[in-house]
């Protein structure tokens, strides 16, 4: 009950502040548009998972960046979801069945990365798949790793291989994630102020 009452504040405020400001969406002042990328997978049926909870092994999957704004995909009764998020960010990801946590994404970041809980959007032309996620208990794994469909300096190497995603000339196993979002980026906020 508390997550519904969380979820309906957070579209308040969010309501509030979209609608209030100088500007708008009116024809001839588009205002600032966000870039988003498509993110896609398939959820489990719920023969091939611990879980029994119908045809699918969750109902929702719930995309929530470092800023605690919240994006939810329904899965479908094909057992796939498809969300648009806005680039530039990075997220966690959780899978729902009837309102309930089911499991919790983790991601490698790198090819030297432990897991995290948060995965990065790049901006790009193509969809972000992470094809058929593998539940076990909490955890739940994409196939298909979305720093493998990014490339967040545009050097052409994705993020999964490149050594230096940054592109700040200081090597990714050197750098600390300091406010644990899921980068290795020397210039955390975190990191800058010692903390």
């Amino acid at each position: 009950m508390k997550y519904h009452k969380l979820k309906l504040c957070l579209f308040i405020l969010l309501v509030t502040i979209t609608s209030c400001g100088e500007g708008g969406t009116e024809a001839g002042n588009p205002g600032d548009l966000i870039s988003t990328r498509v993110v896609t997978g398939i959820v489990p049926d719920s023969a091939s998972t611990i879980q029994s909870t119908g045809s699918c092994a969750a109902d929702v999957a719930l995309f929530t960046d470092t800023e605690a704004i919240s994006t939810d995909a329904s899965v479908g009764t094909d057992c796939s979801f498809e969300t648009n998020l806005p680039v530039d960010k990075y997220y966690a990801a959780i899978f729902q069945y009837q309102n309930g946590r089911v499991s919790t994404m983790r991601f490698r970041n790198g090819r030297n990365a432990s897991t995290s809980n948060y995965f990065y959007v790049s901006a790009g032309d193509t969809a972000i798949d992470m094809g058929s996620i593998t539940f076990d208990d909490d955890d739940a794994t994409p196939e298909y790793e979305p720093s493998e469909q990014n490339d967040s300096d545009d050097d052409g190497i994705n993020d999964y291989e490149d050594d230096d995603d940054d592109n700040d000339d200081i090597p990714d196993e050197d750098e600390e994630d300091c406010n644990h979002d899921g980068s290795m980026d020397d210039d955390d906020e975190v990191c800058s102020n010692g903390e």
